[in-house]
C-alpha cells in the first residue's frame, strides 16, 4: 500500500474508533441556537434583566452584553466589534477562533511544542492569550472553545483594562453564553462535510409558568480537516442552565458546562530558512528549489500524539433593579480544566539546509513534547450601576469590586524522541514499543487578585459628555518549582499594586452620530500567565501601556446601519527585556502599534446584511535588549486585514451569501526571520426556509481551495482547511 494510502486508511480507522467510543447517542443532534428568544435591553442596558422577544435578523446589536459598559454601541468611546448569533451560523462558524476571523486587527498563532495550545491571539499586535472572557469573567484553560453554547463574541479593542484588569493591552474578548428565555423554542441541527466533518447542537428552552425556564444546550462534533492528514478534532459537550425572575426586578441564574476534547493535534509544517533568507513555509520561496512540499504533510506520530481536555465550569448569577436608578449584578464562578498533550512539533535539522539545496535534501527532527496542565480559577464580581444628576449633570455610574483565585500546576512529560524523517515524504509509523514517557519536572503556580473600579460617564451638555474612571488591582503571584523525584527545587513570587485610568471625551451633535478621544492605561505582570515567575523577572515591575484613539461613529438608514472608523496607538513604553549577558528583566524596551480601522456593519436595505471591516496596523519596536529586535516588526501582525459577510434575502424562502477574508504577510517572530505570505479566502452559502419550522444551508468555505497558513509560529506554520463543503438541516419549533 502506497504511504498516501496508509495515512489515509490510519485515519479513517482512528476517526471509526473515537466517534464509536465517544459519541453514541449524540451523533447529528446538533444545533446553533435559535434566534427565537434572544435578549433584548431595557431602557438602561441590563444583561441580566432582560425579557425574551425575537431579535431581529441583523449583525448589529443594540448593546454590549456586559453590565458594566450600559451604553449602546453607538455612545461608546471605543471600537466594539460584535460576532452575533445570526452572523455564526450563516458562515457555519464552530470554534471561537473561526469567529475571529471576522475580526480585523486580530490573528491567530500556532501553539508551541506541548504547551500554549487552544486559542492563541493576538489582538492589535499583542497577546492575548489571556485576555479571553466569558460573561466578564476571564476564561482561564488551554482548550478550543467552541461556539455551541455562545450568543456573541464580543471584541473591545482599545482602553479596557478599567474594567477587565490586568493585560488587556490590545483589548479584550468576551464571549456571551446563553441564557434561559421567556419563550420556548427547541432547536436542532446537524452538519457533514468533506472533511469528513459530523456535527450536532441541540438548543431546548423550556419555560415554566412566566417567570422561570430551563435551558439545555448539546454539542457533539468530529473533523478531519480538508487537507491535513491523521489530524482530527473531537470534541463533545453539555450546557444545562435555570433562570428565576425572568421579566422581573430579580433575576437568579444557575448554570454548568462539561466540555470534552480528544484531538490528534495539529503542529502543521516546520519553517524551512535558507542561509541569508527570511524562513518561510516550505516551497513558498524560493519556487526554484523543487519539488513543492505537499501542505498535508503529517510529521508528527499517529500512534502516539494526542491531547485530551475535560473541563467543568459552575456559575451562579443574581441580578436585582432597586429602582429606575440603582441596579446590582453579581455572579460567582468556579472553573477547572485539565489537558493532557503529547505532541510532535517539527523543526528543521539546520545542518541539512544549505545554499541551492533542494526541499528532498532537507531533513525534519522530531523532538517530541508532553504536558499535564490543570487550570483553574474561583471568581466573585459585583457590580453597581446608578443613574443620578448633580447640578444639572446626568451622570452613569458603574462601580465594582472582583476577587479571584486561579491556580495552575505543570507536569513536563518526557517523550522518547522520534527519528528524523525527510521534509518531503516523511514517515508516520514506527515498531510498537519504541516510544516512552516519562513525568519529569513540574510546578505549581497560584495567584490572589482583589479589584475595585468606578466608571462616570456624565452628561455635562446635551452633545458633549466625559467619560472617567480608575481601577486599583492588587494581584499577588508565586510558583513553586519540582524536580522529577517530587523533591522542590525553587520558589519564587511577586506582588503587584496598579491603577489603570481611563478617559475619554464624547462629542454627539444627534443620536446617530458620536466622535470621540479616548485613553487608558493597562499593566502587564510578569506574573501574569502563572508560568514565568523566575530568578529573572520576580523583580521586575509590570510593564506599563498607555492607549489612545481618536473614533467616530454613524448611525445610518435609521440606525440600520453603523459605519464606524479610528486612529489608535499603543505605546509600551516600558515593555519588558532581557539583558543577554545577565538573563536579568528589565522596563528598558519600548513597543509601539498604530494604525487605523473602518467597519460598516448592519443593514443598508431590508433584505440586504452587511459585516465589513479593515484594518490597517504598524507596529514597531523602538528599543529592546535582545539581539536583532530593534526597529523590527511585532510577530504574528500584519499590515492589512480585511474581512467582508454579506447575506441577501429573495423570494422569502431563499437567502444567498459570500465573505471574502485577507490577510498580508505578518512574521512569526520579534526578530523577523521568519514569515508567512498574505492571503484572500472566499467563501458562499446559500439557504433555503422549507418551512417555519425546517431549513437547509450550503456552505463552501475557501472555494478557490487557496493554499494559505492560518497559525504562525518562529518554527512551524499551519496551514488553513482546503475546499471545505458543509451540508447543515435546521429543525426548529
Amino acid at each position: 500500500m502506497s504511504p498516501r494510502r496508509t495515512r489515509r486508511a490510519w485515519r479513517t480507522l482512528r476517526a471509526r474508533k473515537k466517534l464509536v467510543g465517544s459519541t453514541v447517542g449524540m451523533s447529528f443532534l446538533m444545533a446553533t441556537s435559535s434566534a427565537l428568544g434572544q435578549q433584548q435591553p431595557e431602557a438602561i442596558a441590563l444583561p441580566g434583566l432582560q425579557v425574551g422577544a425575537q431579535r431581529p435578523k441583523s449583525y448589529l446589536p443594540d448593546n454590549p452584553n456586559l453590565f458594566r459598559i450600559p451604553e449602546q454601541y453607538l455612545d461608546i468611546p471605543q471600537s466594539v466589534t460584535t460576532i452575533t448569533e445570526t452572523l455564526m451560523r450563516e458562515q457555519a462558524v464552530f470554534n471561537l477562533r473561526d469567529s475571529l476571523r471576522n475580526v480585523t486587527g486580530i490573528s491567530l498563532q500556532a501553539g508551541e511544542g506541548g504547551g500554549a495550545q487552544g486559542d492563541n491571539l493576538t489582538l492589535r499586535g499583542f497577546n492575548a492569550r489571556t485576555d479571553i472572557f466569558l460573561d466578564g469573567i476571564r476564561d482561564t484553560g488551554q482548550y478550543n472553545r467552541d461556539v455551541f453554547n455562545l450568543e456573541a463574541v464580543e471584541v473591545l479593542k482599545g482602553p479596557s483594562a478599567v474594567y477587565f484588569g490586568r493585560g488587556s493591552t490590545g483589548g479584550v474578548i468576551n464571549q456571551v453564553s446563553k441564557t434561559p428565555q421567556a419563550a420556548r423554542f427547541y432547536d436542532f441541527t446537524a452538519s457533514g462535510s468533506n472533511g469528513p466533518m459530523g456535527r450536532g447542537t441541540v438548543d431546548l428552552n423550556q419555560p415554566f409558568g412566566e417567570t422561570m425556564a430551563v435551558r439545555m444546550n448539546m454539542l457533539a462534533y468530529y473533523n478531519e480537516p480538508v487537507g491535513r492528514d491523521f489530524v482530527n478534532f473531537l470534541r463533545w459537550g453539555v450546557a444545562p442552565s435555570f433562570a428565576w425572575g425572568i421579566g422581573t426586578d430579580t433575576l437568579f441564574t444557575a448554570s454548568y458546562y462539561y466540555y470534552q476534547e480528544n484531538n490528534l493535534p495539529d503542529r502543521g509544517l516546520p519553517i524551512v530558512t535558507y542561509p541569508g533568507r527570511i524562513g518561510k513555509p516550505p516551497g513558498v520561496e524560493p519556487s526554484d528549489f523543487p519539488p513543492r512540499v505537499d501542505t498535508s504533510n503529517f510529521y508528527g506520530i499517529p500512534q502516539q500524539d494526542d491531547e485530551n481536555v475535560h473541563l467543568n465550569r459552575g456559575t451562579l448569577t443574581f441580578d436585582h433593579r432597586f429602582n429606575e436608578n440603582i441596579a446590582l449584578h453579581s455572579i460567582l464562578r468556579y472553573q477547572y480544566s485539565n489537558r493532557e498533550a503529547q505532541v510532535t512539533p517539527p523543526r528543521i535539522l539546520v545542518t541539512s539546509v544549505t545554499p541551492g539545496a533542494p526541499l528532498s535534501a532537507i531533513v525534519v527532527t522530531r523532538n517530541r513534547a508532553g504536558r499535564d496542565e490543570n487550570e483553574s480559577i474561583t471568581a466573585f464580581q459585583n457590580e453597581a450601576l446608578f443613574t443620578f444628576e448633580t447640578w444639572s449633570l446626568k451622570h452613569k455610574l458603574v462601580t465594582g469590586i472582583d476577587f479571584a483565585y486561579q491556580t495552575f500546576d505543570h507536569t513536563t512529560i518526557t517523550l522518547t524522541p522520534a527519528p528524523n524523517t525527510p521534509l518531503v515524504n516523511p514517515s508516520n509509523f514506527f515498531p510498537d514499543g519504541l516510544f516512552t514517557k516519562t513525568r519529569g519536572t513540574r510546578f505549581d503556580s497560584s495567584a490572589t487578585s482583589v479589584g475595585t473600579y468606578g466608571v462616570d460617564d456624565v452628561q455635562i451638555l446635551p452633545w458633549f459628555r466625559f467619560l472617567g474612571g480608575v481601577r486599583y488591582d492588587y494581584f499577588d503571584a508565586s510558583i513553586t518549582n519540582f524536580n522529577a523525584d517530587g523533591s522542590r527545587a525553587s520558589n519564587f513570587g511577586q506582588t503587584n499594586n496598579l491603577w489603570s485610568p481611563r478617559a475619554a471625551l464624547v462629542v454627539q451633535p444627534s443620536p446617530q452620530q458620536t466622535y470621540y478621544f479616548a485613553w487608558g492605561q493597562s499593566y502587564n505582570p510578569s506574573t501574569e500567565q502563572l508560568n514565568s515567575i523566575n530568578v529573572g523577572n520576580q523583580g521586575t515591575d509590570p510593564e506599563k501601556t498607555n492607549t489612545y484613539e481618536l473614533g467616530v461613529k454613524l448611525g445610518l438608514f435609521n440606525g440600520q446601519l453603523a459605519v464606524t472608523s479610528s486612529l489608535f496607538r499603543i505605546d509600551k513604553t516600558d515593555a519588558r527585556t532581557v539583558d543577554p549577558v545577565t538573563g536579568i528583566a528589565t522596563l528598558d524596551g519600548h513597543v509601539q502599534s498604530q494604525g487605523w480601522e473602518l467597519g460598516i456593519v448592519g443593514r443598508p436595505l431590508p433584505p440586504w446584511n452587511v459585516f465589513f471591516g479593515y484594518t490597517f496596523l504598524n507596529t514597531n519596536i523602538l528599543e529592546g535588549a535582545e539581539v536583532g529586535t530593534k526597529g523590527k516588526d511585532l510577530a504574528n501582525a500584519p499590515v492589512n486585514t480585511l474581512s467582508l459577510w454579506t447575506t441577501y434575502d429573495f423570494l422569502t424562502q431563499w437567502q444567498v451569501g459570500t465573505g471574502v477574508f485577507y490577510s498580508s504577510s505578518r512574521y512569526g517572530n520579534n526578530t523577523n526571520t521568519s514569515q508567512v505570505p498574505g492571503y484572500v479566502r472566499w467563501d458562499l452559502m446559500g439557504a433555503y426556509r422549507l418551512n417555519r419550522n425546517m431549513g437547509i444551508q450550503l456552505n463552501v468555505q475557501n472555494v478557490m481551495d487557496t493554499t494559505y497558513y492560518d497559525q504562525v509560529h518562529p518554527s512551524q506554520t499551519i496551514p488553513g482547511d482546503g475546499r471545505t463543503f458543509i451540508l447543515s438541516a435546521n429543525f426548529t419549533y
